[in-house]
């Protein structure tokens, strides 16, 4: 291919003169400078929450590195997926795996590690290796960090229409909650961990804490101050309270149907209920914990109560019985001769 000979005489120009020079050199330089910048904050943003933490926590070398790590790990073989698992309980549960056999227990329990007996204040989970963790309710995070007995963890605050409690998840893999950043229920805050080094050539957490296996340990604490705040079992927050029913009732009288049936409810969400008296084929609903049906006749009822934002709670069947009780006749009616002048008597009386 030719060069075309007025290029290279306009090229000759620019270099012979110092103002070409000055031109060229700029038309270099502003691009690199352009490159170089979108390279500093790219480098900047990947490594702005790791500097966050190490600022606000004032984590150790082997501390920042083991985030690092956990985090680069966590980026091959998950990624973050909010979810709102609903089973019923007054808020979410924090992983998608089952309850473990290690719940709540005010009373010292042996520690399968630490060879001690103690209280343990939290339920366990059982779910995949390295699954997401997710904050139950919608909160602030409070603290975040590392301990030898609860490896990584995450501590979460809640104020939930006046309810104040904090929420902890222990023996995590890689944390990806930010220090007092804000959360929605239902966000992944963590990968789950606690997977120890049993021998060479496994894999491992790098930070399983106090640990025989993965697992996430699960602990709720209720108060408005973390220090003075009182562990509960996280079952009364997760999981449903069963909704039973209790009855009473009146039965009809006269010809036209009076009868009543007041069903008392407790358990569930407390976000409202269903009620049946037909074992279910058609529900009534009331955010009333007690509920009277009027203007009953006589009849077997088969009265049933659902949480009506998680159906799946239902009570079970109560069966109410209404009688007919015949009206008594009034004073003019007794005062009445009979037939033979006998005055009227009422037969309910003896």
């Amino acid at each position: 291919m030719a060069i075309n000979p007025a290029l290279i005489k306009a090229a000759v120009q620019v270099l012979s003169s110092k103002e070409g020079r000055k031109g060229l050199l700029i038309s270099i330089l502003i691009p690199v400078f352009l490159l170089f910048f979108v390279v500093c904050i790219f480098a900047y943003v990947l490594m702005a929450p790791i500097d966050f933490l190490s600022s606000k926590l004032g984590l150790s070398g082997y501390e920042r590195t083991t985030i690092e790590n956990a985090q680069d790990k966590y980026r091959d073989y998950i990624k973050p997926e909010n979810k709102v698992i609903d089973r019923g309980g007054f808020y979410s549960y924090p992983s998608d795996g089952t309850t473990g056999s290690r719940g709540f227990s005010a009373t010292p329990v042996p520690h399968p590690v630490l060879g001690i007996s103690r209280p343990h204040w939290g339920q366990d989970f059982n779910s995949e290796w390295h699954s997401n963790v997710y904050s139950i309710a919608d909160g602030q995070v409070y603290d975040l960090g590392f301990n030898d007995e609860a490896g990584m963890y995450v501590t979460i605050y809640h104020n939930v229409d006046g309810r104040q409690f904090f929420t902890r998840y222990l023996h995590l893999s890689a944390i990806h909650a930010i220090p007092d950043s804000k959360v929605k229920q239902g966000d992944v805050i963590a990968s789950e961990g606690g997977e120890p080094k049993k021998e060479e050539g496994k894999p491992y957490d790098y930070y399983p804490g106090t640990s025989t296996g993965h697992h996430l340990h699960f602990e709720v604490r209720e108060g408005s101050s973390y220090g003075g705040a009182t562990p509960v079992d996280p079952k009364l927050y997760i999981d449903p309270i069963p909704v039973e029913i209790s009855c009473t009732h009146s039965d009809s009288s006269g010809s036209e149907p009076t009868g009543s049936i007041t069903v008392k409810i407790k358990g569930g969400r407390e976000r409202g209920y269903d009620i049946s008296l037909d074992g279910g084929s058609s529900w009534t609903n009331t955010q009333s914990k007690t509920y009277t049906f009027e203007n009953l006749g006589s009849g077997t009822y088969s009265v049933v109560a659902r949480d009506a934002s998680y159906i799946k709670n239902i009570s079970k069947i109560s069966h109410i019985t209404i009688d007919t009780i015949p009206s008594e006749p009034d004073d003019e009616d007794e005062k009445k001769p009979d037939k033979k002048g006998e005055p009227k008597k009422n037969e309910s009386k003896k």
